[in-house]
């Protein structure tokens, strides 16, 4: 346990000496919208005690965070906020920032969002308007969500940090994108897809705490990757009549409702090596029995690396509720939203 002294964490990154995370505040139900979220910046004295400063406040429902480099080499922050993308210079003056995308669907379910930047590329996350398009259109077998959201858009970052005004959407029919990552060898965005809950209620042979399984999505073909009408590997969802082989099935599926939110490619400087020479972590924030840890991929495998359920820090009972990781020297900061705490996993 690094501390327990935060409101409601999520996204965290680092830039070399300094953390940077976004406080919600507020947990996700509330969803008033009132600004209460905030930008943390942690120093770490020599005695490794954080030294926690607010460096922007009253940020509207931000999530995501992600740090972008000036050709000048100046740190800025990507966040998302309620329906837009804000940019903060990060040695800059307190409490200031710039708005570069606005109007992003946020009515309905998902209206938290995630972002990764990667080089001069920005990824933003646009989750879907409902849970499984259950208000599609009446008597279509169509979801009329399609390509307004559940998505992920592409934007290209300019020297003095402005976006591109035109955007590409690398993949569509992607419920909630919240964890992403660039594989740093292949170069390709990889997707974390939290799928929803209740299907017992529309396909009655099939048990809700094994379906529908989560995903990890290679995001390498501009394509329609099954959401609502399929999942995994390509199983036909029960509201609708589609053939699974018109859409672009799952790389890997992850345990039902084990919510992944944040994926972290790893190499052999992590953890003295422990985890091998390269792979995936990822944080599993689910409330059911496949969630609560922090997991990794290797060679197609997944591996728990710490249950939080099993560790004695947690401060609201017995749940660890991991969301969003960074690499911290050799080891990995972790947030947990529900403890209000940021941990460490070190060797």
């Amino acid at each position: 346990l690094v501390t327990s002294d935060l409101k409601f964490p999520r996204y965290i990154t680092s830039y070399k000496d300094r953390v940077y995370l976004i406080d919600k505040g507020t947990d996700l139900f509330d969803r008033d919208h009132i600004g209460k979220g905030s930008l943390i910046e942690i120093q770490f004295d020599k005695n490794n005690k954080p030294n926690i400063k607010v460096i922007l406040s009253n940020i509207q429902s931000p999530s995501g965070i992600s740090i972008w480099i000036s050709p000048q080499q100046v740190p800025h922050a990507f966040i998302t906020t309620l329906g837009k993308v804000i940019r903060v210079k990060l040695n800059g003056q307190k409490g200031k920032y710039s708005t570069v995308i606005n109007g992003i669907p946020y009515k309905g379910w998902h209206y938290v969002n995630s972002l990764k930047v990667f080089n001069n590329d920005l990824y933003v996350n646009v989750g879907s308007q409902s849970d499984h398009c259950e208000n599609k259109l009446t008597n279509k077998n169509y979801c009329n969500e399609d390509k307004i959201s559940a998505l992920v858009r592409k934007y290209k970052i300019k020297a003095n940090g402005s976006l591109s005004k035109n955007f590409q959407i690398i993949g569509h029919g992607l419920r909630n994108s919240m964890a992403m990552a660039v594989n740093p060898k292949t170069k390709i965005l990889w997707q974390g897809e939290n799928n929803w809950d209740n299907i017992n209620l529309q396909l009655y042979n099939l048990n809700d705490e094994d379906y529908p399984v989560d995903e990890i999505n290679v995001l390498s073909k501009k394509g329609h990757y099954g959401w609502p009408y399929c999942f995994g590997k390509g199983r036909k969802t029960p509201s609708f009549n589609k053939k699974c082989s018109n859409f672009i099935g799952s790389t890997y599926e992850l345990p039902a409702h084990s919510a992944p939110l944040d994926f972290l490619f790893y190499d052999s400087n992590i953890l003295s090596g422990e985890l091998g020479s390269f792979g995936l972590l990822i944080t599993l924030h689910g409330f059911r029995k496949n969630g609560q840890k922090v997991s990794y991929l290797s060679d197609g495998k997944l591996q728990t690396l710490v249950d939080l359920n099993q560790q004695k820090i947690n401060r609201n009972g017995n749940i660890g509720r991991p969301v969003a990781m960074t690499k911290w020297k050799d080891s990995i900061l972790v947030t947990d939203d529900w403890n209000h705490s940021l941990l460490i996993i070190s060797n």
